[in-house]
């Protein structure tokens, strides 16, 4: 889905880019983010990338921990197993994103979304 959209739009988005099969290295590989724009950051550094798929699973866990731990203070034992579940499924996935971050390190959303291969 994500896919069909920026096939529609990547060219209003980012005029500038002639080439749909570079990997636009130069920002990929910029050291200083604050020379980027905010899009610029977003889609084209690994940084952000990163920051959305690990740093989401990071939050949700402790905040599904804080689910679980008014699930046992008041002694409600559907709320706590409901926690329980996502902190095991979300720890399972922490796990697997930081086994496979050696592959995803230089991954960004133009590669995902808008770079014809």
């Amino acid at each position: 889905m994500m896919h069909k959209y920026f096939d529609k739009n990547k060219k209003e988005m980012f005029p500038w880019i002639k080439d749909w099969n570079d990997p636009q290295d130069h920002l990929r590989n910029e050291t200083n983010v604050k020379k980027l724009s905010q899009s610029e950051w977003f889609y084209f550094h690994p940084t952000a990338y990163n920051l959305l798929t690990i740093g989401g699973t990071c939050i949700s866990l402790p905040m599904f921990g804080v689910v679980v731990g008014i699930g046992l203070y008041y002694k409600m034992m559907l709320l706590t197993i409901f926690g329980l579940v996502f902190c095991v499924f979300l720890g399972v996935d922490l796990f697997k994103k930081i086994k496979n971050y050696k592959y995803t390190k230089d991954m960004n959303f133009y590669d995902l979304w808008m770079r014809e291969q």
